[in-house]
């Protein structure tokens, strides 16, 4: 399997892991320090964003809308609806190093 197919089902792996609930698989994913800035709002270490997927909005529905696989970057964009309603577009840049992700940027809008 060449560089960019793995970095596409890591990637995968990751974006689907947490609408499973597979908080496993989602850690697994990760670099021990990994970095992840949202709309500007920083958590660093694997950890603590698991704890924030598991703790924060729940998603009832999401759609994938586009994605791009590179060498050592990705790019996701997705729509979703939470429990609550609410309509939400992300868009990541993601960025792979030592076969995990090291970095993702996000934006997001919408209502959680």
């Amino acid at each position: 399997m060449d560089t960019i197919e793995k970095n596409k089902e890591l990637v995968l792996k990751y974006f689907y892991s947490w609408q499973k609930g597979d908080f496993e698989a989602l850690r697994a994913s990760l670099q021990d320090d990994v970095e992840f800035d949202m709309n500007g709002n920083k958590i660093t270490g694997a950890d603590p964003f698991v704890e924030m997927c598991k703790n924060g909005i729940k998603w009832v529905k999401v759609d994938l809308l586009d994605s791009i696989f590179h060498h050592d970057k990705a790019a996701l964009i997705y729509d979703g609806i939470t429990e609550k309603g609410g309509n939400v577009r992300v868009a990541e840049v993601i960025t792979i190093e030592n076969d995990k992700i090291r970095s993702a940027i996000a934006a997001i809008v919408g209502e959680g």
